[in-house]
């Protein structure tokens, strides 16, 4: 469960904290004050697209932190996936050890509340995870998982684990009837996950071997292969005539190199040759001068013979050397004739290394590709003709995984299609007839079946496509009915609910905080709301407003007890707090 938001120069905020409880929690607010940029926030934390124009006026950065505490050892195992947490750490939780959670005192500094903390107290032995996304004005962002860094999309598949997000905009998705499948495949998803890796394994076989046999004949007839066909072996007589060595190139740039700058070389080697022996005071002669001084000095003191002897090594050394230049220089015979036949064999490598690859490793590569190309053209009927044979045995096989998990599919959508009607019962919609209908259609990745939510909502109407019959009101319902439904098989500890109250009012909205209410003591629900009979159901009550001073305006949340609450709710009541509205408040939190 999420037991910390922390937001910092998110839009209106320039610093704000919020501390979720466990069960129902409650957002209220006047329209404009902030309540998106909290659900943003969360958005973010959970992998969620970033735009620049969240960031705070006058900003270089911003960040959102969430902190997620009693983590079960199922989802422990999950993380582990991801390289959070070890053996022996899951192995604590599941014994319920308690482990001082050293690792999170060192990532976060920040003061924590202590009163407002007191769910986190209770799950003490639980792992803890900090997840942090900063951004920046560059419209650039990070995410960071206990202080180590993520790629967004990992971000997101970890974040799935722990939340689910109602959007504002999701009711609409489900007017779209491609989602359908979706809906039902994570309905009956411990039943029929295995179904739908056979039937995908075995449909992207049959993809594969598809694009093979486009690939093979390449949409051509067969005057164009055997144009095809005589390029390629142009091309390799090419390769071949080449004689090409990996080290050739190398040794060919060297010589070339050597041969453009003889004269400098000869030249060089002269000079140095001129210093060393045929100067004036050149260094051979100096150097042997000293040693036959040191030799004379050496009979009378047995250290300068010691000396003597390492000068006269570097004597001979240099005498060694000496004779080298010298042989160096006098060997050199530089052919103009060599120096064109190094050019012209260089321009024809690099000829083959514009046509056929950056260096002689990558032209025998594509040497080895084409005589493959050529064999598979020289052999195009058997091949074809193979993976025609293959094809029409793995589509059999797709064909059959995909009618087992057509059946897979509507048993689960009898179970599916209960649950739903119960689920709407409570939520003040008694006379509904739902039912999923399956239609035929081409093999895809999905299956061999269109899914269709079909829905009555009124006794006597015709059951009709969910998109086609559906009020606002009526598609708020929906969705928290099949929240409710898909929360318990998917797993999230966290539920949050972005207005999805939207169309409804009276006994309708009384029965949806009472959907919520009873969510709540399974689940922990973030919940932004304008109806004051869901507001009334909260464990605890939130309040966002606006503050401003001379220069800025500012985002701020707190916590409602008592007095707060009631006018809170009056003001929900009635757009004002009147008297009667507190009577009613009073009355309404009292049940």
């Amino acid at each position: 469960m999420i037991t910390e938001l922390y937001m910092e120069n998110c839009a209106l905020v320039d610093q704000l904290t919020y501390y979720p409880k466990k069960g129902l929690n409650i957002i209220t607010g006047e329209t404009g004050s902030g309540k998106s940029i909290i659900l943003e926030s969360i958005r973010l934390c959970m992998g969620g697209k970033y735009d620049s124009t969240f960031l705070r006026k006058g900003s270089k950065k911003g960040s959102a932190e969430i902190t997620i505490t009693d983590i079960s050892p199922e989802i422990l195992t999950e993380l582990k996936k991801f390289g959070l947490f070890d053996e022996e750490e899951i192995a604590n939780v599941e014994n319920d050890i308690d482990i001082a959670d050293e690792k999170n005192n060192s990532i976060k500094k920040r003061e924590v509340d202590k009163e407002k903390s007191l769910d986190q107290a209770e799950s003490d032995s639980s792992k803890t995870l900090i997840v942090n996304r900063t951004f920046f004005q560059d419209g650039k962002s990070t995410a960071r998982v206990n202080g180590r860094g993520f790629l967004i999309s990992e971000l997101k598949k970890m974040m799935s684990l722990f939340i689910d997000m109602h959007a504002q905009n999701q009711n609409q998705s489900l007017y779209d009837k491609d989602t359908h499948i979706e809906v039902l495949d994570s309905f009956g998803k411990e039943t029929i996950d295995e179904d739908i890796h056979k039937y995908k394994d075995s449909y992207n076989k049959l993809v594969s071997s598809n694009s093979e046999l486009k690939r093979l004949r390449g949409n051509k007839n067969q005057r164009e292969l055997e144009r095809e066909i005589d390029l390629l072996r142009f091309q390799i007589t090419e390769i071949d005539g080449a004689n090409l060595s990996e080290e050739e190139y190398d040794e060919l740039i060297f010589l070339r190199d050597r041969y453009r700058n003889s004269e400098k070389i000869f030249e060089s080697l002269s000079k140095a040759f001129f210093e060393l022996k045929d100067d004036e005071g050149n260094v051979e002669d100096r150097l042997g001068n000293a040693v036959s001084e040191l030799d004379s000095a050496s009979r009378y003191d047995s250290e300068v013979n010691d000396v003597k002897n390492e000068v006269e090594e570097v004597y001979y050394t240099l005498q060694e050397s000496i004779s080298k230049v010298r042989n160096i220089r006098d060997s050199l015979d530089f052919e103009p004739s060599e120096l064109e036949r190094i050019e012209e064999r260089v321009d024809e490598i690099n000829n083959l290394r514009r046509k056929y690859g950056d260096n002689i490793a990558e032209i025998f590569e594509y040497r080895e590709k084409i005589a493959k190309r050529v064999e598979e053209i020289e052999n195009l009927d058997k091949l074809t003709k193979e993976l025609r044979d293959r094809i029409e045995k793995e589509k059999k096989i797709a064909l059959e995984d995909g009618e087992k998990l057509r059946e897979k599919r509507k048993e689960i959508a009898k179970n599916f299609e209960g649950r739903i009607i119960d689920e709407l019962a409570s939520l003040d919609i008694k006379n509904v007839q739902f039912m999923t209908k399956f239609e035929e259609k081409s093999m895809d990745e999905k299956g061999i079946d269109d899914v269709e939510f079909f829905i009555s909502f009124n006794l006597g109407e015709d059951i009709k496509p969910l998109n086609k019959v559906a009020s606002g009101g009526e598609m708020s319902r929906f969705m928290l009915a099949l929240k409710s439904i898909l929360s318990t098989n998917e797993g999230q500890s966290t539920l949050v609910f972005d207005e999805i109250d939207t169309g409804i009012s009276g006994l309708a909205a009384q029965a949806v905080a009472d959907k919520l209410e009873k969510l709540g003591s399974e689940k922990q629900i973030i919940c932004v709301t304008h109806l004051p009979q869901i507001a009334t159901v909260g464990r605890a009550h939130y309040k966002v407003y606006k503050e401003s001073d001379s220069e800025r305006t500012y985002t701020r949340i707190e916590e409602l007890v008592g007095d707060e609450r009631q006018v809170e709710v009056a003001r929900l009541i009635s757009g004002e707090v009147t008297e009667k509205g507190i009577q009613n408040a009073q009355e309404m939190l009292s049940r």
